[in-house]
């Protein structure tokens, strides 16, 4: 009777312990629920032509007022507002997936979905980090390049333009993702690492996807940046190539500079990785 009594209140603990775990555990979005029709704008749907466009945007830009550079208060304090991901994604994440004939800056994105948490490090990365409503963090980087090829820490009146962006749901070495080897679906890759799905989304705006399947997807680790391609390969869409990029060499395997000493570090500061 007594080892009844031991084990009925052995297995009550249990199945309260596994409710209070299950409560305070993140949960995770899976690819299914990132998966969305994007539309992005061509020179040709711009409303009063790339001129005026241009000009809007400059006007935009005088009127925003953006956050000091905060690299002490921890990003839980600063993001108050939940962004949907998708908010975030069709805008920014489209230069870095198919590239891109206009480019959006700090400015823009202040104006757009407003900017609470800006970060600069030692080696002058700039970076904006962004709470998302599915859960976990959303991260933009910024040149601080101009457009000539020519470094330049006081970029400002470019507008500090977007070089990267990734979306994390948690925090993760490059090992996790061990699975993602050539060969394997694009469907699984989304499975391993459903912000796949967002890069997916990208690439359905080009007619070229649908031929070739071509998708560069870049997941963000705490050893470097994981960098995925895509080719169809007959019916299928398959991972042709893997690689882990340093953060060291991030902005200078993209960017065209003489030296490539003077780009910055691609690795965000320590206390800024998702719970």
């Amino acid at each position: 009777m007594i080892a009844l009594k031991k084990l009925t209140i052995f297995l009550l603990a249990t199945f309260c312990a596994m409710i209070l775990f299950s409560s305070c555990s993140p949960s995770f979005v899976s690819f299914n629920d990132l998966a969305a029709d994007y539309t992005l704008p061509t020179p040709e749907t711009i409303d009063g032509g790339l001129e005026q466009a241009y000009l809007k945007q400059q006007e935009r830009r005088t009127n925003i007022v953006l956050p000091p550079v905060d690299n002490t208060t921890p990003w839980q304090e600063l993001c108050t507002q939940e962004i949907d991901v998708h908010a975030l994604s069709e805008p920014y994440l489209s230069y870095l997936a198919i590239g891109s004939w206009w480019r959006e800056g700090l400015w823009d994105v202040a104006a757009n979905v407003g900017v609470e948490c800006l970060r600069e490090t030692e080696s002058g990365l700039l970076y904006s980090i962004h709470r998302v409503k599915q859960g976990g963090l959303f991260y933009i980087f910024y040149d601080q390049v101009v457009e000539t090829g020519r470094y330049d820490a006081n970029a400002r009146e470019w507008g500090y333009p977007i070089a990267f962006s990734f979306y994390l749901q948690k925090k993760e070495n490059s090992t996790a993702f061990a699975a993602l080897t050539p060969g394997i679906s694009l469907e699984r890759v989304k499975a391993i690492a459903p912000s796949a799905q967002l890069t997916e989304n990208i690439c359905k705006t080009q007619p070229e996807y649908s031929k070739k399947g071509e998708m560069i997807i870049d997941l963000y680790c705490t050893d470097g940046i994981l960098r995925v391609i895509t080719q169809k390969q007959g019916e299928e869409i398959l991972v042709v190539q893997k690689e882990l990029i340093p953060f060291e060499s991030l902005f200078a395997k993209r960017l065209i500079v003489p030296d490539k000493s003077l780009c910055p570090n691609g690795e965000i500061l320590p206390m800024d990785w998702p719970e």
